[in-house]
Protein backbone atom coordinates (compact mmCIF):
# COMPACT_ATOMS: atom_id res chain seq x y z
CA UNK A 1 0.00 0.00 0.00
CA UNK A 2 1.68 3.49 -0.74
CA UNK A 3 1.04 5.76 1.34
CA UNK A 4 -1.41 9.15 -0.82
CA UNK A 5 0.81 12.17 -1.42
CA UNK A 6 4.00 12.26 0.80
CA UNK A 7 1.92 11.39 3.91
CA UNK A 8 3.64 8.12 5.66
CA UNK A 9 1.12 5.71 7.10
CA UNK A 10 2.22 1.97 8.36
CA UNK A 11 1.47 -0.91 6.00
CA UNK A 12 -1.99 -1.17 7.29
CA UNK A 13 -3.63 -4.89 5.96
CA UNK A 14 -3.02 -8.37 5.72
CA UNK A 15 -3.24 -7.78 1.95
CA UNK A 16 -0.39 -5.17 1.90
CA UNK A 17 1.74 -6.65 3.57
CA UNK A 18 1.41 -9.38 1.26
CA UNK A 19 2.02 -7.15 -1.32
CA UNK A 20 5.68 -6.59 0.15
CA UNK A 21 6.07 -10.00 -0.94
CA UNK A 22 4.83 -10.44 -3.81
CA UNK A 23 7.18 -8.08 -5.34
CA UNK A 24 9.94 -8.21 -3.36
CA UNK A 25 12.32 -6.83 -1.02
CA UNK A 26 14.71 -5.38 -3.47
CA UNK A 27 11.49 -3.41 -5.50
CA UNK A 28 10.07 -2.03 -2.39
CA UNK A 29 13.63 -0.24 -1.72
CA UNK A 30 13.27 1.09 -4.91
CA UNK A 31 10.01 2.44 -5.16
CA UNK A 32 9.09 3.86 -1.71
CA UNK A 33 10.67 6.88 -0.65
CA UNK A 34 10.17 6.24 3.08
CA UNK A 35 10.42 2.78 5.17
CA UNK A 36 6.69 1.35 5.60
CA UNK A 37 6.69 -0.81 8.35
CA UNK A 38 3.99 -2.64 9.68
CA UNK A 39 3.92 -2.02 14.12
CA UNK A 40 2.33 -4.45 16.25
CA UNK A 41 2.31 -6.68 19.32
CA UNK A 42 1.30 -10.00 20.87
CA UNK A 43 -2.21 -10.69 22.05
CA UNK A 44 -4.26 -13.66 22.01
CA UNK A 45 -7.53 -12.75 21.61
CA UNK A 46 -10.12 -10.15 21.34
CA UNK A 47 -9.70 -8.93 24.67
CA UNK A 48 -6.59 -8.38 24.77
CA UNK A 49 -6.26 -7.01 21.14
CA UNK A 50 -8.25 -4.08 22.20
CA UNK A 51 -6.20 -3.69 25.73
CA UNK A 52 -3.41 -3.42 23.33
CA UNK A 53 -5.09 -1.28 21.34
CA UNK A 54 -6.48 1.12 24.20
CA UNK A 55 -2.95 1.22 25.82
CA UNK A 56 -1.57 2.86 22.06
CA UNK A 57 -4.57 5.06 21.57
CA UNK A 58 -5.17 4.01 18.48
CA UNK A 59 -5.86 0.52 16.28
CA UNK A 60 -2.25 -1.66 15.73
CA UNK A 61 -2.22 -2.77 12.80
CA UNK A 62 -0.44 -5.83 13.60
CA UNK A 63 -1.25 -9.29 16.02
CA UNK A 64 1.20 -11.80 16.43
CA UNK A 65 -0.77 -15.21 18.19
CA UNK A 66 0.82 -18.12 19.58
CA UNK A 67 -0.57 -21.71 19.16
CA UNK A 68 0.50 -25.25 20.10
CA UNK A 69 0.04 -27.94 17.78
CA UNK A 70 -3.39 -29.21 19.25
CA UNK A 71 -4.98 -26.07 19.87
CA UNK A 72 -7.14 -24.08 16.51
CA UNK A 73 -4.78 -22.01 14.43
CA UNK A 74 -7.14 -18.83 14.17
CA UNK A 75 -10.88 -18.88 15.32
CA UNK A 76 -13.82 -15.95 15.68
CA UNK A 77 -11.45 -13.39 17.90
CA UNK A 78 -9.10 -13.64 14.59
CA UNK A 79 -11.56 -13.17 11.75
CA UNK A 80 -12.72 -10.03 13.48
CA UNK A 81 -9.37 -9.33 13.72
CA UNK A 82 -9.07 -9.19 9.99
CA UNK A 83 -12.42 -7.93 9.76
CA UNK A 84 -10.38 -5.03 11.46
CA UNK A 85 -7.73 -5.03 8.98
CA UNK A 86 -5.38 -6.57 11.46
CA UNK A 87 -2.49 -8.39 9.81
CA UNK A 88 -2.41 -11.76 12.00
CA UNK A 89 1.01 -13.69 12.73
CA UNK A 90 0.05 -17.00 14.18
CA UNK A 91 2.79 -18.80 15.84
CA UNK A 92 2.71 -22.85 15.55
CA UNK A 93 4.71 -24.37 18.23
CA UNK A 94 5.33 -28.54 17.81
CA UNK A 95 3.86 -28.90 21.42
CA UNK A 96 0.64 -29.89 22.82
CA UNK A 97 -1.37 -28.32 25.26
CA UNK A 98 -0.62 -31.61 27.97
CA UNK A 99 3.07 -29.87 27.60
CA UNK A 100 4.01 -33.29 25.20
CA UNK A 101 6.89 -32.37 23.00
CA UNK A 102 6.69 -33.27 18.98
CA UNK A 103 9.78 -34.36 17.23
CA UNK A 104 10.19 -32.34 14.16
CA UNK A 105 11.18 -35.71 12.38
CA UNK A 106 8.08 -37.19 13.14
CA UNK A 107 6.33 -34.56 11.47
CA UNK A 108 8.68 -34.61 8.29
CA UNK A 109 8.49 -38.34 8.12
CA UNK A 110 4.77 -38.65 9.05
CA UNK A 111 2.73 -40.62 6.18
CA UNK A 112 -0.91 -39.90 4.82
CA UNK A 113 -3.35 -41.63 7.18
CA UNK A 114 -1.39 -40.91 10.51
CA UNK A 115 -1.98 -38.98 13.09
CA UNK A 116 0.71 -35.95 12.41
CA UNK A 117 -0.02 -36.28 8.67
CA UNK A 118 -4.05 -35.70 9.27
CA UNK A 119 -3.00 -33.08 11.67
CA UNK A 120 -1.03 -30.73 9.33
CA UNK A 121 -3.52 -31.56 6.44
CA UNK A 122 -5.97 -30.64 9.17
CA UNK A 123 -4.09 -26.87 9.84
CA UNK A 124 -3.60 -26.21 6.38
CA UNK A 125 -7.64 -27.15 5.46
CA UNK A 126 -8.15 -23.99 8.10
CA UNK A 127 -5.66 -22.03 7.07
CA UNK A 128 -7.34 -22.07 3.17
CA UNK A 129 -10.64 -21.96 4.66
CA UNK A 130 -10.10 -18.55 7.14
CA UNK A 131 -9.31 -16.75 3.19
CA UNK A 132 -7.51 -13.82 4.21
CA UNK A 133 -3.45 -13.68 4.59
CA UNK A 134 -1.85 -14.80 7.71
CA UNK A 135 1.55 -15.36 8.07
CA UNK A 136 2.82 -18.48 9.46
CA UNK A 137 6.03 -19.31 12.00
CA UNK A 138 5.88 -22.55 12.36
CA UNK A 139 8.21 -22.81 15.87
CA UNK A 140 9.61 -20.05 16.50
CA UNK A 141 13.44 -20.23 18.00
CA UNK A 142 14.14 -23.81 17.32
CA UNK A 143 17.43 -23.03 17.95
CA UNK A 144 16.34 -21.80 21.45
CA UNK A 145 16.63 -24.55 24.57
CA UNK A 146 12.95 -25.21 24.92
CA UNK A 147 13.21 -26.54 21.72
CA UNK A 148 16.02 -28.85 21.65
CA UNK A 149 13.79 -31.90 23.06
CA UNK A 150 12.49 -31.57 19.00
CA UNK A 151 15.05 -32.14 17.21
CA UNK A 152 18.28 -31.50 15.11
CA UNK A 153 18.55 -28.36 12.96
CA UNK A 154 18.38 -30.94 10.05
CA UNK A 155 15.15 -32.47 12.12
CA UNK A 156 13.58 -29.01 11.81
CA UNK A 157 14.51 -28.12 8.38
CA UNK A 158 12.58 -31.18 7.27
CA UNK A 159 9.50 -30.83 9.04
CA UNK A 160 8.95 -27.09 7.87
CA UNK A 161 9.36 -28.07 3.94
CA UNK A 162 7.37 -30.68 5.18
CA UNK A 163 4.21 -28.36 6.12
CA UNK A 164 4.74 -25.91 3.77
CA UNK A 165 4.69 -29.17 0.99
CA UNK A 166 1.61 -30.18 2.47
CA UNK A 167 -0.42 -26.71 2.34
CA UNK A 168 0.70 -26.59 -1.15
CA UNK A 169 -0.47 -29.76 -2.34
CA UNK A 170 -3.63 -28.22 -0.73
CA UNK A 171 -4.09 -25.42 -2.77
CA UNK A 172 -3.16 -22.95 0.11
CA UNK A 173 -2.20 -19.79 -1.23
CA UNK A 174 -3.19 -17.49 1.25
CA UNK A 175 -0.03 -18.03 3.73
CA UNK A 176 3.21 -16.13 4.07
CA UNK A 177 5.76 -18.65 5.74
CA UNK A 178 7.92 -16.24 8.41
CA UNK A 179 10.67 -17.82 9.49
CA UNK A 180 12.00 -16.91 12.81
CA UNK A 181 15.04 -17.27 15.50
CA UNK A 182 16.60 -15.48 18.40
CA UNK A 183 19.04 -12.59 17.41
CA UNK A 184 21.43 -14.69 19.17
CA UNK A 185 21.40 -17.11 16.13
CA UNK A 186 22.47 -14.84 13.57
CA UNK A 187 25.54 -13.80 15.50
CA UNK A 188 26.60 -17.35 16.70
CA UNK A 189 30.07 -18.73 14.65
CA UNK A 190 28.82 -16.15 11.86
CA UNK A 191 25.65 -16.62 11.37
CA UNK A 192 26.14 -20.18 10.86
CA UNK A 193 23.56 -21.73 13.81
CA UNK A 194 20.92 -19.50 11.76
CA UNK A 195 22.32 -20.89 8.28
CA UNK A 196 21.46 -24.48 9.88
CA UNK A 197 17.95 -23.93 10.48
CA UNK A 198 17.12 -21.90 7.49
CA UNK A 199 14.74 -24.21 5.20
CA UNK A 200 15.72 -22.01 2.29
CA UNK A 201 14.56 -19.58 0.11
CA UNK A 202 11.78 -21.88 -1.87
CA UNK A 203 10.18 -22.19 1.43
CA UNK A 204 10.39 -18.67 2.82
CA UNK A 205 8.81 -15.55 2.38
CA UNK A 206 10.22 -13.20 5.03
CA UNK A 207 13.22 -13.76 7.45
CA UNK A 208 11.99 -13.16 11.23
CA UNK A 209 14.01 -12.16 14.43
CA UNK A 210 12.97 -12.20 18.11
CA UNK A 211 15.57 -9.35 19.58
CA UNK A 212 15.49 -8.63 23.46
CA UNK A 213 17.83 -6.06 25.50
CA UNK A 214 17.85 -8.42 28.41
CA UNK A 215 20.40 -6.06 30.10
CA UNK A 216 20.61 -7.42 33.37
CA UNK A 217 17.67 -9.08 33.54
CA UNK A 218 18.77 -12.60 33.31
CA UNK A 219 22.63 -12.22 33.83
CA UNK A 220 24.27 -9.51 35.86
CA UNK A 221 27.15 -9.78 32.73
CA UNK A 222 24.99 -8.28 30.12
CA UNK A 223 25.27 -5.09 28.51
CA UNK A 224 22.82 -2.75 27.71
CA UNK A 225 22.33 -3.12 23.82
CA UNK A 226 20.06 -0.87 21.07
CA UNK A 227 17.84 -2.57 18.80
CA UNK A 228 20.36 -1.60 16.23
CA UNK A 229 22.75 -3.66 17.78
CA UNK A 230 20.71 -6.92 18.52
CA UNK A 231 19.61 -7.15 14.59
CA UNK A 232 22.64 -5.66 12.90
CA UNK A 233 23.44 -9.60 12.34
CA UNK A 234 19.70 -10.45 11.24
CA UNK A 235 19.95 -7.53 8.63
CA UNK A 236 23.45 -9.01 7.12
CA UNK A 237 21.53 -12.16 6.84
CA UNK A 238 19.15 -10.84 5.27
CA UNK A 239 21.13 -9.41 2.63
CA UNK A 240 22.22 -12.70 1.76
CA UNK A 241 18.93 -13.54 0.76
CA UNK A 242 17.91 -10.91 -1.21
CA UNK A 243 14.01 -10.45 -2.43
CA UNK A 244 13.10 -11.71 1.46
CA UNK A 245 11.40 -9.09 3.51
CA UNK A 246 13.25 -8.81 7.40
CA UNK A 247 10.57 -8.71 9.92
CA UNK A 248 11.32 -8.37 14.10
CA UNK A 249 8.44 -10.48 15.40
CA UNK A 250 9.77 -10.00 19.12
CA UNK A 251 11.23 -7.28 20.38
CA UNK A 252 11.31 -5.26 23.56
CA UNK A 253 13.78 -4.01 26.68
CA UNK A 254 14.35 -4.01 29.92
CA UNK A 255 14.44 -1.39 32.57
CA UNK A 256 17.63 0.52 33.86
CA UNK A 257 16.46 0.82 37.68
CA UNK A 258 19.78 2.93 37.72
CA UNK A 259 18.56 5.65 35.19
CA UNK A 260 15.71 6.42 34.47
CA UNK A 261 14.12 6.99 31.45
CA UNK A 262 16.55 4.86 29.53
CA UNK A 263 13.74 2.04 28.12
CA UNK A 264 12.11 5.07 26.74
CA UNK A 265 15.12 6.26 25.11
CA UNK A 266 15.51 2.71 23.91
CA UNK A 267 12.09 2.88 22.05
CA UNK A 268 12.79 6.33 21.06
CA UNK A 269 16.12 5.12 19.07
CA UNK A 270 13.97 1.72 17.97
CA UNK A 271 11.23 3.77 16.24
CA UNK A 272 14.17 6.25 14.32
CA UNK A 273 16.10 3.40 13.55
CA UNK A 274 13.24 2.02 10.83
CA UNK A 275 13.72 5.61 9.01
CA UNK A 276 17.15 4.68 7.96
CA UNK A 277 17.70 3.52 4.35
CA UNK A 278 19.58 0.44 5.37
CA UNK A 279 16.22 -0.41 6.85
CA UNK A 280 13.73 -0.40 4.74
CA UNK A 281 14.21 -3.77 4.12
CA UNK A 282 12.43 -4.15 7.29
CA UNK A 283 7.86 -4.10 6.87
CA UNK A 284 6.79 -5.43 10.37
CA UNK A 285 7.77 -4.71 14.09
CA UNK A 286 5.72 -6.48 16.32
CA UNK A 287 6.29 -5.55 20.40
CA UNK A 288 6.40 -8.30 23.21
CA UNK A 289 4.90 -8.07 26.38
CA UNK A 290 4.80 -10.50 29.93
CA UNK A 291 1.40 -9.65 30.08
CA UNK A 292 0.21 -11.27 26.87
CA UNK A 293 2.23 -14.07 26.28
CA UNK A 294 0.66 -17.45 26.33
CA UNK A 295 3.23 -18.39 29.79
CA UNK A 296 3.90 -15.14 31.02
CA UNK A 297 4.86 -16.93 34.30
CA UNK A 298 8.35 -17.92 33.64
CA UNK A 299 10.52 -14.57 32.93
CA UNK A 300 9.92 -11.21 34.77
CA UNK A 301 12.08 -8.99 33.73
CA UNK A 302 9.83 -5.52 33.36
CA UNK A 303 9.88 -6.32 28.82
CA UNK A 304 6.31 -4.34 29.00
CA UNK A 305 6.12 -0.91 27.66
CA UNK A 306 4.12 0.12 30.53
CA UNK A 307 6.50 -1.13 32.85
CA UNK A 308 7.23 2.79 33.19
CA UNK A 309 5.42 6.21 32.62
CA UNK A 310 7.78 7.05 30.36
CA UNK A 311 8.52 4.11 28.48
CA UNK A 312 4.57 4.42 27.82
CA UNK A 313 4.93 7.44 26.06
CA UNK A 314 7.79 6.58 24.05
CA UNK A 315 5.43 3.63 22.57
CA UNK A 316 2.72 5.63 21.96
CA UNK A 317 4.66 8.57 20.05
CA UNK A 318 6.27 5.40 18.07
CA UNK A 319 2.61 4.47 17.30
CA UNK A 320 1.59 7.57 16.39
CA UNK A 321 4.37 8.30 13.98
CA UNK A 322 5.69 7.85 10.63
CA UNK A 323 6.24 5.34 9.41
CA UNK A 324 3.94 3.40 11.69
CA UNK A 325 0.52 5.05 12.30
CA UNK A 326 -2.33 3.87 11.26
CA UNK A 327 -4.81 6.57 10.08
Amino acid sequence: MRPPGTRLVAVLSAGALSGAFLTGCGEERRTAPEPRVLLGANAQNRRQIEEREADAGRRLPGVRVFRRWDEPLLGPDMEWARSGKRALFVSVKARRKDGAVIRWRDIADARRGEPLHDDVLAQARELKAFGGTVHLVFNHEPEARPSRPMGSAADYVAAWRRVVRVHRKEGVTNVRYVWTVTHLAFGRNGGREAEAYYPGDDYVDAIGVDAYNWYTCLSRDTPWLSLRELIEPHRRFGLRHPGKPLMVLEWASAEDKAVSGRKAAWIREAAALFRLPDYRGYTALLYWDDRHAPDASHIRCDLDYRSSPSALEAWREMVAGAPYRAP
